[in-house]
């Protein structure tokens, strides 16, 4: 693989890109520290969160290096001031960089197989999508049922909380510990399908609008790079 290859995969780590890298990691810790998200309406403590925003127009402009190094910037400011750190903090690193490396396998496989802009974004879409959805039912399931069980009380409190929500959101009603545990992993991935959407659409726009008013002074971004191959 040569260097302009290795260059479109996987972007170019310069000071300027790790400048930037930084700066929309901090612009996403900005964001949570605001609070600027939405409840999802079935499963409330499950929240929307427009911090993911610049982590992934970094991905776009700069490449998965850089989003990456954004991820884990927004990552420890989180352990500092989120909530439920550490454990909220870690499900979020682990949904921002799955949804990530979904993305980067949709455009290795676009690079190799397709062309145009609505076939990147839907590549980047759907194996964000998938990648992100496995990891967080497995992270949630290993919490929810392996971790916990350590300490049953909290274990039990947390799914009657979950029963009780799903029970005034859509009126099912849940009998058992098994029922509350699978029907939080079905709507938690629901929540995680919704959220690869509202945090890719609005990045996608956000990264064109810049990329159309850069100047040749400026690098040119991983997004115009991919879609030239």
């Amino acid at each position: 693989m040569g260097k302009s290859e290795k260059s479109i995969i996987f972007g170019n780590m310069d000071t300027y890109s790790l400048s930037a890298a930084a700066i929309f990691g901090a612009l996403a810790a900005v964001l949570s520290i605001f609070q600027l998200a939405f409840n999802f309406p079935i499963i409330p403590y499950l929240r929307f969160e427009l911090a993911e925003i610049p982590v992934v127009i970094g991905f776009l402009i700069y490449g998965p290096a850089a989003s990456v190094i954004s991820s884990i910037i927004y990552f420890l400011v989180l352990m500092i001031v989120g909530q439920f750190a550490p454990v909220g903090p870690i499900l979020k690193l682990a949904s921002v960089l799955s949804m990530l490396l979904g993305m980067w396998l949709g455009t290795m496989l676009y690079r190799r197989m397709f062309s145009g802009r609505i076939k990147l974004i839907s590549l980047n879409l759907l194996f964000g999508t998938i990648l992100r959805v496995a990891a967080l039912t497995v992270a949630n399931y290993l919490i929810l049922w392996t971790l916990v069980p350590v300490f049953p009380d909290i274990l039990e409190g947390f799914l009657s909380f979950a029963s009780f929500q799903v029970n005034q959101s859509i009126g099912l009603v849940l009998s058992t510990e098994y029922d509350a545990l699978f029907i939080v992993l079905i709507f938690t991935a629901v929540f995680n399908i919704v959220h690869v959407f509202l945090s890719v659409f609005p990045s996608f726009a956000i990264a064109q609008g810049v990329i159309s008013r850069s100047t040749s002074r400026f690098k040119t971004p991983w997004l115009v790079k991919v879609l030239k191959k």
